[in-house]
């Protein structure tokens, strides 16, 4: 599955400037964005950052990742999509399973964000840490008092988090998505997608062209370009 760190760049690239491309980490943190939003789009060596009102993306790909695509086909209909992978030992995230402050977040895609702290919920992922980040004093006070503990069914901590109209922050190792205020980016899930083997991914995105079979579209996408060099993966749902 090896491929060319500049080669991944250039379709991530290609795919940060379309409205329709749907990126994901995980299957519950998504980012979409539509054509009509007010988008800010900076790209960079590792990728970049997509930012709208609702919420952003950043992508921070580093020299190991690999990209494998993937085919999916749902009833009569036709898709590509693509995992952004790394090795599994190094795609680990610290897995922590309490509540834990971890300070100023500076890697917020905004600059007035990274004022806020940032604390990880402790749901103990592999691949990702789910975290919540607030600037509001009283939210920040509550918080601490829960340092260290298990508050996955914390009712009325979740409550105040929405309440307080925090950010959750989803984190991997090639980037992260932030949702703004708590609004979802976008209340679709991504799909349940394949990993080759030995790999674990980092981060995904669904491009919108779709067909009722691959020769169907009507232009070739910087995804099916790729996949000329690197065979895709095929999921086939129901």
């Amino acid at each position: 599955m090896e491929n060319r760190h500049s080669d991944v760049i250039q379709v991530v690239h290609d795919y940060m400037s379309d409205p329709e491309t749907r990126w994901a980490i995980g299957e519950r943190a998504v980012f979409a964005r539509d054509a009509d939003d007010e988008t800010e789009i900076t790209l960079d060596h590792a990728g970049g950052v997509i930012v709208t009102d609702r919420g952003a993306v950043r992508i921070a790909l580093a020299g190991l990742v690999q990209l494998a695509p993937v085919e999916i086909a749902t009833g009569q209909t036709w898709s590509q999509a693509a995992l952004l992978c790394l090795r599994e030992d190094d795609a680990r995230m610290p897995r922590r399973t309490a509540l834990t402050e971890l300070g100023s977040d500076m890697m917020a895609a905004r600059p007035e964000d990274r004022v806020g702290t940032l604390f990880d919920l402790g749901l103990g992922l592999a691949e990702a840490d789910c975290c919540v980040r607030t600037a509001d004093p009283s939210l920040y006070d509550l918080l601490q008092t829960k340092v260290g503990n298990n508050v996955a069914d914390d009712t009325a901590l979740m409550d105040a988090i929405k309440a307080a109209r925090a950010d959750y922050v989803t984190v991997s190792r090639l980037g992260r998505i932030e949702a703004f205020g708590g609004a979802l980016c976008d209340r679709r899930p991504a799909p349940s997608l394949p990993t080759p083997v030995g790999y674990a991914a980092c981060l995904a995105f669904v491009p919108p062209q779709q067909a009722a079979k691959p020769h169907s579209m009507t232009r070739p996408t910087a995804l099916s370009v790729f996949c000329r060099e690197y065979s895709p993966m095929r999921h086939m749902s129901a």
